[in-house]
């Protein structure tokens, strides 16, 4: 078991950076780990889609797990570190990241990680809010031709229940569960390229891509700090585009009259806002010269296999990474006197004891001047001031576990 301890003093926000240093170990190896597998096993697109977004979604699950329950890496203490390293076999190490005492600093990083999450919040609402207003006055679809392709595709894909809409927007898209919004004009769209068009939305309204976007959209932009998460979200719509353009042409069975569609929508992309919360038919032009290719020349595709055993195999990894974990350890210091205790109970006891101790030796720094070491009183007030408040961290420490030892 390879277990780092993060060596924190105070109480503070350092349950936050635990969690976010946590999440951040976690996502790196959960996307590294994604890359390895496609890399080697070349799955298909549908199921590679499916290995990005595990990548996104387990590092949070589990982090998060972490935090609420006790039995996770948050709640690792040092003593507990260290006996388990000592105790396995399979150990290899316990580093000790001794980042000083970090309760001066504690609101400072609380300040700058719910600014960062906030901006990311932002940005979400924003793009969620432009979407809104460009759905705001969409309607029924007029024209007879539009309708009875789309009917043809329905019953092709075989989706019923499926609402049909317009707006003002540049290319078709995904509208919560069961609506494909077009845009208004389609003029110069042949029978077959609205086929196609039609099939490939409804396709993604078969892989319930609507509510996987908004997800992968939730997590890029509120940890838009972490550019790992950034990429993730691309490989994933990527392939769930690419498994759209599949599932389409397995059902009109016409690879240029999907290719025909998405290169009428490469000049009404070119200019337009990017929209990454709904799946739409065509994102940027990048990703469509590639879609384009690899559907005009088939046999690029030939070498990639079911791949299905990838996301299990992920999800497998992604599990045994709770033994690797950030743990929040209280550091030592010569100071103090308090040595763990065997019970959360006989901790808080000697801690109080220590409490009461640095109290009365600052009430007496606050008039006297240190005779051991000759500093003047406001320095040693200072020292023993910060004593005090990694005692009372320690102690709201002790009784969190005690609290979680009644509760079993």
């Amino acid at each position: 078991m390879l277990r780092f301890v993060l060596v924190l003093q105070g109480a503070g926000h350092s349950a936050l950076l635990e969690f976010l240093v946590t999440y951040l170990v976690h996502s790196l190896l959960w996307a590294f780990g994604a890359w390895v597998l496609v890399r080697a096993l070349r799955p298909i697109p549908s199921t590679e889609s499916w290995v990005w977004l595990l990548a996104l979604l387990g590092p949070l699950v589990l982090s998060v797990a972490a935090v609420l329950f006790p039995w996770g890496i948050a709640s690792s203490s040092p003593e507990a570190a260290a006996e388990a390293v000592a105790s396995s076999p399979a150990s290899l190490s316990v580093v000790h990241a001794a980042v000083g005492y970090l309760d001066r600093w504690d609101t400072w990083i609380g300040l700058v990680c719910g600014l960062a999450l906030g901006l990311g919040a932002a940005r979400y609402l924003g793009s969620w809010a432009q979407l809104s207003r460009q759905l705001r006055d969409r309607g029924a679809v007029q024209s007879a031709p539009v309708r009875e392709s789309f009917e043809r595709a329905t019953r092709l894909l075989g989706c019923e229940g499926v609402r049909l809409s317009s707006a003002e927007i540049a290319v078709p898209l995904i509208v919560g569960r069961r609506e494909i919004c077009v845009p208004r004009d389609l003029r110069g769209f042949s029978e077959l390229e609205l086929d196609a068009m039609f099939a490939h939305e409804l396709a993604h309204l078969e892989r319930r891509d609507g509510a996987w976007f908004l997800v992968v959209g939730a997590i890029a932009s509120a940890t838009w700090f972490m550019p790992h998460n950034a990429w993730l979200g691309r490989r994933f719509r990527r392939s769930a585009e690419l498994a759209c353009d599949a599932r389409c042409v397995q059902a009109i069975g016409d690879r240029s009259a999907l290719a025909r569609a998405l290169t009428r929508m490469a000049s009404e992309v070119v200019g337009a806002r990017r929209q990454g919360l709904a799946p739409s038919m065509a994102r940027d032009s990048g990703a469509l010269v590639e879609r384009v290719r690899l559907l005009i020349r088939p046999n690029q595709t030939k070498h990639l296999r079911q791949g299905n055993a990838a996301p299990i195999l992920l999800l497998l990894a992604g599990l045994a990474i709770p033994r690797l974990g950030i743990a929040r350890a209280a550091a030592t210091d010569p100071g103090l006197s308090v040595a763990p205790a065997s019970t959360p109970e006989a901790e808080m006891a000697a801690l109080a004891d220590e409490e009461a101790e640095l109290a009365r030796r600052l009430r007496e720094a606050s008039v006297y001047h240190s005779a051991d070491s000759g500093k003047p009183s406001d320095e040693v007030v200072n020292e023993l001031q910060q004593q005090l408040r990694f005692i009372h961290g320690r102690q709201a420490e002790a009784e969190r576990r005690a609290t979680a030892a009644r509760a079993k």
